[in-house]
């Protein structure tokens, strides 16, 4: 079936989302990999972009792909584009937004419990050009800064091509029950088809079996109309486990993360009490796929009502 000219790959993608998207499992063999070299994802609009975002030069984000010039236009609206015929529907708002974000990032103040341990994947990574050390990637203190190489093609940074798929389950052994204080998730999107998670699910449990939910990472509204690289972070979680897991909720084709904090809390973990039944180890994922739909309407509703406030202010 036909993509809508936003969308298709292979089009130059005019408009990046501000909204997460989904799309039709019978789009699902019509996904191209943003970096094919026949898809003009290697191309500049103009030398005027290469000087204002760095980050897009050739050798420095391999996507090397930039918006076209409706979207860098300083005024904001909001566009709903209804493809019936290919079995989606595109929300997407564009709004004024600062500098491309592409800024160096450190680590967050604390404790960062997750130094070393391995992650698992309900699915596997597989983004070719960012493969290699997937399992302790997300958790090696080595942040992506900004450089040679792209976001979402460095060695050091995981990414997945969804298709049919609803997001993926990464789940962590911290080795023994711990104080969690907080939980960061460094990312990127805006640019070449790449957008934020939906939803970024927490769960801890304390001997793996048994799960609680913690919260959704997302709590803002991220401005996805241009390349931004952003960590969402949770604080304040007051919770306690040995094991973790961060349901990535599928936002459109791709997601990228380079690294998973989680920030050792000061109080005793034995002080800490959950309310509800504990979640099943292997119901986990149907868990998150229902909290999933809510959190991306939640999340969706803050992109409407940030674009609203930029409107009018």
């Amino acid at each position: 079936m036909p993509f809508s000219p936003l969308t298709r790959p292979g089009n130059g993608s005019h408009l990046s989302p501000h909204l997460p998207y989904a799309y039709n499992s019978a789009d699902r063999n019509q996904v191209s990999d943003p970096m094919n070299q026949s898809n003009g994802h290697n191309q500049f609009l103009d030398a005027a972009d290469a000087k204002q975002n760095p980050a897009f030069r050739v050798g420095a984000n391999p996507h090397r792909h930039v918006l076209h010039a409706g979207s860098r236009s300083t005024g904001s609206g909001a566009l709903i584009h209804r493809a019936l015929g290919a079995g989606f529907i595109l929300v997407m708002v564009t709004l004024a937004t600062g500098l491309w974000a592409d800024s160096p990032i450190e680590p967050l103040a604390g404790t960062n419990l997750l130094l070393g341990k391995r992650a698992a994947y309900s699915l596997e990574p597989n983004y070719s050009l960012s493969a290699g050390g997937d399992e302790t990637d997300l958790s090696d203190g080595r942040f992506w800064q900004p450089g040679e190489s792209g976001f979402w093609t460095d060695r050091g940074t995981v990414g997945w091509l969804f298709g049919v798929k609803p997001g993926v389950l990464i789940s962590f052994d911290l080795g023994e029950v711990r104080s969690i204080d907080a939980i960061g998730f460094d990312t990127a999107a805006g640019a070449s088809q790449v957008t934020f998670p939906a939803a970024l699910l927490a769960y801890v449990s304390d001997d793996g079996d048994s799960w609680h939910y913690v919260g959704d990472l997302i709590d803002a509204a991220v401005p996805q109309d241009r390349y931004t690289r952003h960590r969402f972070v949770a604080r304040d979680l007051s919770t306690r486990g040995r094991h973790l897991a961060v349901f990535v909720a599928k936002g459109g084709f791709y997601a990228f993360v380079d690294e998973i904090e989680v920030i050792a809390g000061a109080g005793d973990p034995a002080a800490v009490s959950f309310t509800g039944a504990g979640i099943a180890r292997a119901q986990l994922e149907e868990d998150a796929g229902r909290r999933a739909a809510d959190a991306a309407s939640r999340n969706i509703g803050r992109y409407f009502v940030q674009a609203a406030r930029d409107r009018v202010l």
